[in-house]
């Protein structure tokens, strides 16, 4: 398993540690903590100040949600479903109001047709522009 650094994650994607630590602090984000008891012995347990590839994900999915004016209190309710799917979304883009998610099955050049108290309403996730950024991330420290 790749595990990331916060220097890495302020590196490549731009979050500082502060922002990650205030997330965290404020439950908009939750990293998971092994429950494993300290063993010399166990190279395969994670330090806590370490991320893994689901876990920059959802790093990525809040800041690009938070950069579209998304409310905070919402955003753990799209990282409910994000989780509950197992990280394996179908479509390529999402749009959520922050109490429920679906696919956007039309095109972006139709933003026209939405009016704008629905586009003020909801945002865009770029399911599959967030995953190949972290996948590349990811290929990248496997191949170093």
């Amino acid at each position: 398993m790749c595990m990331f650094s916060f220097a890495h994650i302020e590196i490549e994607l731009g979050i500082p540690k502060w922002k990650i630590r205030r997330w965290m602090r404020t439950g908009i984000f939750n990293k998971e903590v092994p429950s494993l008891p300290y063993q010399r012995n166990n190279i395969e347990r994670p330090k806590s100040d370490t991320f893994s590839r689901r876990e920059l994900i959802e790093l990525y999915c809040v800041l690009d949600l938070i950069n579209q004016g998304f409310r905070k209190s919402k955003i753990q309710l799209i990282l409910d479903y994000i989780r509950s799917n197992q990280y394996d979304l179908q479509y390529n883009v999402y749009q959520t109001d922050g109490v429920s998610i679906w696919p956007r099955m039309v095109d972006f050049s139709l933003d026209e047709v939405l009016c704008q108290k629905v586009r003020s309403k909801t945002v865009i996730l770029n399911w599959r522009e967030i995953t190949d950024k972290i996948d590349s991330l990811t290929s990248l420290s496997y191949a170093s």
